[in-house]
């Protein structure tokens, strides 16, 4: 894989539902979580990352990624970045609320959280999955995505980390599915 100049400022937020086209993505790495209510699927991408939730006959796939999806019927589009901070919300069905948010800020001030994250991810959990994946880089650094799940109760929460050292930022996004719609 070569070194790929991308910017923190092409991430689009591309919610699907149902059947979705995986060939038309670079699947880097990917790990399944299943609990009781659901299967999710964390996928990191040749652009950003990609995650499937399965619920029941429901299938939802968040797309965070500095390309765009191939002609399906998405349910939410918020991109680019600047668009997609703050909350969105959207109630699946009575029994399911997902929530998204993103902020992005200077790699050099988030060493600290980067690596906290990445400690989680490394400390294998019950009740935790995640995946790590180091772009090739040039000279300003190695560009890196990572994605942790953790399963609390009603409320699943996704945390996903994507550095750009080429321009000194780092983009957080933060996922969250609550089972029970929200109600608890």
């Amino acid at each position: 894989m070569e070194y790929l100049d991308q910017s923190a400022n092409n991430l689009i937020l591309t919610l699907v539902e149902g059947k979705l086209d995986l060939s038309q993505f670079n699947i880097l790495k990917e790990v399944s979580f299943s609990c009781k209510e659901c299967k999710i699927v964390l996928r990191i991408i040749g652009g950003s990352h990609l995650i499937t939730y399965r619920m029941g006959d429901l299938i939802l796939h968040e797309i965070f990624a500095c390309n765009r999806v191939k002609k399906e019927t998405a349910i939410l589009l918020s991109g680019p970045l600047n668009k997609v901070y703050g909350n969105h919300s959207l109630m699946l069905s009575n029994t399911y609320k997902y929530e998204f948010s993103a902020k992005k800020c200077k790699l050099i001030d988030e060493a600290g959280s980067i690596e906290k994250i990445e400690s989680i991810i490394n400390t294998e959990a019950e009740k935790t999955k995640g995946i790590v994946f180091e772009f090739p880089g040039n000279d300003t650094g190695i560009p890196k995505t990572m994605v942790l799940l953790e399963h609390e109760g009603c409320k699943i929460k996704i945390s996903t980390v994507h550095s750009y050292p080429n321009e000194n930022n780092v983009v957080y996004s933060y996922t969250t599915l609550h089972i029970d719609g929200g109600n608890k």
